[in-house]
């Protein structure tokens, strides 16, 4: 069962990203609270966030989760479109990346950057899991994702998909997957390979 808490509104074209409106803090907070009332009463709750804006809006998603510390939180940190204009601006600004990396990463239980975003990692030191997705950075035949947990680094193989470069949208679908199998019952490793295969799954659909 899935329910959608909209935080920004964007407007996009052919060429990619032109404008990014951020809703209130207020909407979103009543109606984050809201869905996670409704989906208690479905089963297992989990949640992945993706675009957040602004500093106001992370903080009011650490804020709510902060209160149900039994749900596990997969955060996709949303900073800059693959596409866009010139003129467009982020999908995060700078205040609230500095307000993700201080006050929602040390909440989630996994953060999935790509190579990009991670960079050399020191803003997410204080992630208890982070998985490096290497789909953008892709090299050879083989594609990477690289879990980084407790000190340790684990690596997620898979051949190349011919065409997987023009598929927009992989990381977003990819941590909605590892949230959607993620419990303590199976664990994240686990909850990692079927995210990974799920993932794999829709792109072929997608290429055949």
């Amino acid at each position: 069962h899935f329910m959608g808490v909209i935080a920004v509104d964007t407007e996009q074209d052919e060429l990619g990203l032109r404008s990014v409106r951020a809703r209130a803090a207020e909407e979103v907070e009543e109606n984050l609270q809201r869905a996670l009332v409704e989906s208690v009463f479905q089963g297992e709750v989990r949640v992945k966030t993706g675009a957040l804006g602004n500093a106001a809006l992370v903080e009011t998603v650490a804020r709510v989760m902060r209160e149900w510390p039994e749900v596990p939180v997969v955060v996709d940190p949303v900073h800059q479109a693959s596409r866009k204009h010139a003129d467009a601006p982020d999908l995060l600004d700078a205040k609230g990346w500095q307000s993700m990396c201080a006050e929602l990463f040390p909440l989630a239980s996994l953060v999935t950057p790509n190579a990009q975003e991670f960079g050399d990692g020191s803003a997410f030191q204080a992630a208890r899991a982070v998985l490096v997705t290497g789909g953008d950075s892709a090299q050879g035949d083989e594609v990477i994702d690289s879990l980084h947990l407790e000190g340790k680094e684990r690596l997620f193989r898979a051949t190349k998909l011919i065409g997987g470069e023009q598929l927009h949208g992989t990381g977003c679908r990819l941590a909605a997957a590892i949230a959607c199998s993620y419990s303590e019952r199976t664990g994240l490793i686990r909850a990692i390979e079927h995210g990974r295969a799920a993932l794999r799954a829709w792109m072929q659909s997608k290429l055949a």
